[in-house]
């Protein structure tokens, strides 16, 4: 986001627009898809919001699975798309993803170059690193690391090349940049963190969290209070001026405060509820304290309380030294359920 607001914090406009329409799309998206009929206009609709597939430059998946990606766009067997559809959607899967990196870094750029003289929202969510791994000729063995070493190299660079952008645009300093993952490692470690992608463990769970806008936050602080991504839909809206539609509830909050006065205004403290891949509520965590109740695949899983402020691994069970802890965490659980 650029040019929109003043360190005045006065709106000036442009992306308060763009945030009233993704505060409309959880309430529009019912009404997306309504049948097969038109279908090719549906996907469009469901890529991009009118934009349509000319704006999805990539699908990122196993060659093998790329003739039928039709059918995970869609929720259809293969068999019910017509062959005019799929060509429309494989127009646009390219099966050497060595490059996509590269191709989304740069297509960033060049957006950024379009825009810069209005205000805009860039959203990037790089297929790496991801499974399958892919890196291009540039970075292929550069890391000593291995592949995924090479891959995450490669990510530091298209950051690098975003940040150099903005800031050749003359742009930067009053451009909100977040760096953030959705979850942990799926290759590699987390190490000190226990467990990774899809657990409820810190690995999984805990990411690193990079928000910078030279006008306005301070720099160089690490904040230690709790946020997730999903505070950012609500904290973008409240910086740009959007309003919430009403009977529109959002699981996030507004943490902008906090954002502008690290030092002096907290985030409030609130639990985090933790849940498995198959939809069961695992764990949750409010202040330091994180209690266990059950994990996927494990019949019998004791309870398990940390205290994240001194055990970060989650290595050493409290809850036979803290049961007061442990019940008042359940009944959270509980009237949370």
């Amino acid at each position: 986001m650029t040019e929109s607001i003043d360190v005045g914090n006065e709106i000036i406009g442009g992306c308060k627009d763009v945030f009233s329409t993704m505060l409309m799309v959880e309430l529009e998206a019912e009404n997306v898809v309504e049948g097969k009929a038109d279908i090719k206009s549906n996907i469009t609709s469901m890529i991009g919001l009118g934009g349509g597939l000319k704006g999805l430059l990539a699908v990122h998946c196993p060659s093998s699975v790329a003739k039928n990606i039709t059918s995970g766009f869609l929720g259809m067997d293969v068999e019910e798309i017509d062959d005019d559809v799929k060509n429309y959607i494989s127009e646009f899967i390219r099966p050497d993803q060595k490059y996509l990196t590269r191709m989304f870094t740069e297509e960033a750029v060049n957006f950024i170059k379009q825009n810069k003289s209005e205000p805009f929202f860039l959203y990037l969510p790089h297929s790496m690193p991801h499974r399958p791994l892919h890196v291009s000729e540039s970075f292929e063995g550069k890391s000593e690391l291995g592949l995924y070493g090479d891959v995450i190299m490669e990510l530091d660079w298209s950051a690098g090349e975003i940040i150099k952008a903005l800031k050749d645009q003359g742009i930067y300093k009053n451009t909100i940049f977040i760096f953030t993952s959705d979850n942990g490692p799926d290759v590699g470690s987390a190490v000190p963190l226990r467990g990774r992608k899809a657990s409820t463990w810190e690995g999984g769970q805990r990411v690193p969290g990079i928000i910078v806008w030279p006008d306005k936050i301070p720099g160089g602080i690490v904040c230690s209070d709790l946020a997730s991504t999903l505070d950012l839909l609500p904290t973008l809206a409240s910086i740009t001026g959007s309003e919430i539609p009403e009977g529109l509830l959002l699981d996030g909050t507004d943490i902008s405060e906090t954002l502008f006065y690290p030092d002096s205004i907290r985030i409030a403290d609130h639990p985090f509820f933790y849940y498995g891949r198959d939809g069961d509520l695992e764990a949750v965590r409010f202040d330091n304290w994180k209690l266990h109740i059950s994990k996927r695949g494990v019949k019998d899983f004791i309870p398990a309380l940390y205290n994240l402020d001194d055990d970060i691994s989650e290595q050493n069970n409290q809850a036979d030294k803290y049961p007061d802890i442990v019940n008042y965490l359940h009944s959270m659980i509980i009237e949370f359920k």
